[in-house]
């Protein structure tokens, strides 16, 4: 007969039925067709497909049934053939023995509704399990078991021990081979054989009138178990196959080895019931860490979810193998609340799962049915084949949380009662329903009175107020803190939290920003308020007045500390108590550099005080510091200058002790208490304008000779600064007190006008506006400007005058040693003669050769032209007063400079003067230079504006004529 549904490589001679449950149109309630004499199988609604690889019991009396008709046409055919017998092969796995009395049937052709529970009635050929043996059932000869009056044969064995041997999970090759003998194979390899049908022939079989036409082919069950309500088979069968003929062991050996087809990998639906917020274990946090329950669960705590992914090939025993186990695939997110790995990392669409498993949250505090969903998808681990999508659908158990506290914080005033409600929310009860419990140690300072049911307490802060840690702004001097529970009505205890309780006095000095008074003293506020629920008069204390000056009241009454001041401050605390505040000498804080820009050391002016109530002295602020800002007022400075007078020599050739031509005008000293915030402007003069003022070159670049910020004023006085402080009759700068008094100290004084009487002037101007500066830097108080001088007398003497008196000297002696002795005479002949000697060869070294023997006497300059005629006077002062072109016989030559008489710093060219040799300075007309010297021969030494020096005409200088002789 030829092969039905025949697996590769497996015996197909004599097969009459094959029946293969491993593929997935099983899953749609449909057995494949075409399964040979038995017909298709039709499933109950109680049979399960298992997953589409194999089939399995589940309820009550289930069956998968096919008509037997055609089965029993087939197999008496075969009888009349002369075949020896029948084979039942399975493929099947057993979970465990059973613990039931009754037969247990595996597979049965038998009456589908049997009415009592005869075997001869009812079945025609029955496989059983029956606790841990194997019971096979064939009834064998007679007519239709409905007639009583044909003697039915009946054949029946008992196979001991056979299902406790499978009965292990894995799935086993079970082959019953039936004729004259029973032979019962198991995984390729004989089991059980022995006598069956005692001596009848297998040819006297008659299936047409062993079995009716009403039978069918039932697996699972029978009519008899049904009629009796014995349980299924507790196990899946994955192949059911029946031949015309029994197989011998060669046959079975190649169907085992023939094995199962690999199967693909499988997701099934899967509904999952998991506790409230995903917890492994109802209330397992409880007494471990309730606080949890006010977040979501970590996920150590959440329970696991296994997926259903089903491989037969991974089955214990079967005979297809494969490389990896099949695994999960997720396919969607749940809209509400997240899955995760196993250890607790987010899970992403597409991710694989292996093992098939996952942590579940769902949403905070849901219960319900399906409060979670989401798909996912097998791959199989031998082919790699993808699923198509199954739905995980997870409910919630409800499981009570406990109550969750709030902490919080707030404020209470010493010595006042404050009702303090105890917070919280509990997502199962209404809060009110919960009582509140004190939870760990109350400071002795504090009396708290709790009312459990209305979760209130009364705390009364009773210590003393210690104000040396007191926050100046808030008046809070203690931290305190409590804790507290919260127990439900169904004695779930919270976690403990704090209350925070901030103890303050509400007396509260309040000082202000730095205010701002003059250097001399003014007006100032010390503030304080009471942040009491009934706020008092506060009185004000002084701790300790500013170092630098001195507090008086409004009586002019100096307040030391430890006075009250007499004002009293009421609500609501608008204004101060007023004090007034008296400098001391030149401290301020304002400004804080120098007028140069450099950082000045300011002393920090502070008012230390506290407030109390004036009705109750011992509530009382903690100290408090009032800043001053203090602004400079401008002080006059003071100038400080010699008595004497000073005397120096003009005309001298080298300056000496005895004869100085220059004098340093000792004595100047210049102060001023503002401490260079300001700078001041210095004006030094000569009377004559012969005379040259200078101070240490060095120390110049300390002044500011030429600036256009500061070197000018404005108004009707329009100075402007002058001069370069080196050889002038006059110059003005602008410097700080202190550099000014470092330059006056170098002043220095000269003159080459004779036998004068001079008079230095020293001004210094301090403040703004006027003579002054007209703008500062600094944030001074100035008013007006402050003006201080000073004079020196100079006398010059004349040089020449002492040597013409030292010659009168030596003639009077002359004459004295004519009259008394002539050796003195003939000593002073002799001296004299030496000297005529002397000078004679001198003059002979003085003549000098030219280059053709003539002798030539050194050239000499010419006197100037302009100046052979009379000196200029007043009425010469326009210009053009004298010719501008020299004679040719008054052209001059290079001498060498004779003796300067006259000296004048600056000068304004009257008309231009083009040079005529090469040590004249070409000037134009109306430039302006500085005067180095005058010599006697009508010649000025000059100083351009380029810096280039040379000789021109002093007629062409405006110069005041000289003085008479005397």
């Amino acid at each position: 007969m030829s092969a039905v549904g025949a697996a590769p490589g497996a015996v197909d001679e004599g097969l009459l039925a094959s029946y293969q449950f491993l593929r997935a149109d099983c899953v749609n309630g449909t057995f494949p067709d075409g399964a040979g004499a038995g017909g298709p199988l039709v499933r109950t609604a109680s049979t399960r497909c298992l997953h589409g690889l194999g089939v399995a019991a589940d309820g009550a009396a289930p069956r998968v049934t096919a008509g037997a008709a055609a089965l029993r046409d087939a197999l008496g055919a075969s009888a009349e053939d002369g075949s020896d017998g029948l084979t039942v092969e399975l493929w099947l796995r057993l979970d465990g023995v059973g613990e039931s009395t009754e037969e247990q049937p595996i597979f049965s052709i038998g009456a589908p509704d049997a009415d009592d529970d005869s075997e001869l009635n009812n079945v025609g050929l029955r496989v059983c399990a029956y606790q841990d043996r194997l019971l096979v059932n064939m009834v064998f000869r007679g007519q239709s078991p409905y007639d009583d009056g044909v003697d039915t044969q009946w054949f029946n064995k008992n196979i001991p021990d056979l299902v406790g041997d499978i009965a292990g999970g894995n799935v086993s090759h079970v082959v019953v081979s039936i004729g004259q003998r029973i032979d019962v194979y198991v995984d390729g390899m004989l089991y059980y054989d022995n006598n069956f049908m005692a001596g009848f022939e297998y040819e006297d079989f008659k299936a047409t009138e062993a079995w009716a036409d009403t039978f069918a082919l039932e697996l699972f069950s029978d009519g008899i178990s049904r009629y009796e309500g014995a349980e299924p088979f507790g196990g899946d069968i994955f192949s059911l196959k029946i031949y015309d003929r029994k197989l011998d062991a060669a046959d079975v050996a190649q169907n085992f080895d023939a094995g199962l087809p690999q199967t693909p990998a499988l997701a099934y639906p899967v509904e999952a019931t998991i506790n409230e917020d995903g917890e492994a274990i109802a209330g397992s946090l409880l007494d471990i860490a309730p606080k949890l329950y006010a977040a979501p669960l970590p996920a150590s705590r959440l329970g696991t979810v296994s997926l259903n992914v089903v491989d037969l090939d991974e089955a214990p025993g079967y005979p297809a193998s494969q490389p990896m186990k099949s695994t999960a695939m997720v396919a969607t997110l749940p809209e509400a609340g997240e899955i995760l790995h196993l250890d607790g990392t987010p899970i992403s669409v597409g991710d694989v799962l292996d093992p098939p498993r996952l942590l579940a949250r769902p949403p905070l505090d849901a219960v319900g049915q399906n409060v979670m969903n989401f798909s996912y998808r097998a791959v199989d681990g031998g082919t790699g084949s993808i699923s198509s999508a199954a739905t995980v659908l997870i409910s919630t158990v409800a499981v009570n949380d406990p109550p969750v506290p709030s902490n919080m914080t707030l404020v209470a005033e010493a010595g006042a009662a404050r009702v303090i409600e105890l917070p919280g929310s509990d997502v199962d009860d209404p809060i009110a329903t919960a009582i509140a419990v004190l939870d760990g140690p109350i400071s002795p300072d504090v009396s708290i009175i709790l009312n459990a049911t209305a979760r209130t307490v009364s705390y009364l802060y009773e210590g003393p107020v210690t104000t040396d840690a007191m926050d100046p702004e808030t008046g809070v001097f203690l931290v305190d803190s409590f804790r507290f529970r919260l127990i439900d009505a169904h004695d779930a205890t919270s976690f403990a939290t704090n209350v925070t309780v901030e103890v303050r006095s509400p007396i509260v000095a309040t000082p202000t920003e730095p205010q701002t008074i003059a250097e001399e003293g003014g007006d100032v506020e010390l503030r304080a308020v009471d942040l009491g629920d009934a706020p008092g008069d506060v009185c004000v204390e002084i701790v300790e007045p500013p170092p630098q000056g001195r507090l008086v009241d409004g009586w002019g009454v100096e307040v030391g500390p430890g006075a009250a001041l007499s004002t009293k401050l009421r609500p609501p605390f608008a204004a101060g108590a007023p004090v007034r505040y008296e400098g001391g000498a030149d401290a301020f804080t304002a400004p804080d550099r120098m007028w140069n820009g450099s950082a000045l050391a300011v002393p920090s002016i502070q008012i230390k005080y506290r407030a109390f109530a004036c009705d109750a002295p011992q509530r009382a602020s903690p100290v408090a510091t009032q800043s001053l800002k203090v602004i400079n007022v401008n002080d006059a400075p003071a100038l400080l200058y010699p008595a004497r007078a000073f005397a120096v020599y003009a005309g001298v050739a080298e300056s000496d002790d005895e004869f100085p031509s220059t004098v340093l005008l000792e004595g100047l000293e210049l102060t001023d208490a503002d401490r260079d915030v300001d700078a001041v402007r210095v004006t030094v003069a000569a009377q004559f304008s012969t005379s040259m003022l200078s101070m240490d070159a060095a120390l110049l670049p300390l002044a500011d000779f030429n600036s256009d910020r500061d070197c000018f004023g404005r108004g009707a006085s329009g100075w402007r600064c002058e001069g370069d402080g080196l050889d002038d009759s006059r110059f003005t700068f602008v410097a700080t007190p202190s550099a000014a008094n470092k330059l006056l100290k170098t002043l220095s004084y000269r003159s080459i006008a004779t036998d004068v009487r001079d008079v230095v002037s020293v001004e210094v101007f301090d403040g703004v506006g006027g003579e002054c500066l007209h703008e500062h830097t600094t944030a001074s108080i100035r008013d007006g400007c402050f003006r201080r001088n000073a004079s020196l007398t100079i006398y010059v003497a004349s040089y020449a005058l002492f040597e013409a008196h030292a010659s009168a000297s030596a003639r009077s002696e002359r004459r004295w040693a004519k009259q008394y002795g002539w050796p003195y005479s003939a000593f002073a002949g002799l001296f004299l003669l030496a000297c005529f000697v002397a000078c004679c060869a001198r003059c002979c070294c003085r003549r000098r050769t030219s280059d053709d023997g003539a002798e030539v006497k050194k050239k000499r300059r010419k006197r100037a032209w302009c100046c052979s005629r009379r000196r200029r006077s007043n009425a010469d002062e326009e210009v053009g007063a004298y010719s501008s072109t020299p004679s040719e016989d008054e052209k001059e030559e290079p001498p060498e400079p004779p003796r300067a008489t006259v000296l004048q710093p600056f000068a304004t060219v009257l008309q231009p003067f083009e040079p005529a040799e090469p040590w004249q300075l070409a000037v134009a007309g109306g430039a302006r230079v500085k005067v180095l010297q005058i010599h006697e021969d009508g010649w000025a030494e000059v100083r351009d504006a380029t810096g280039t020096t040379g000789l021109v005409p002093a007629c062409y200088l405006d110069l005041p004529p000289p003085a008479p002789a005397k």
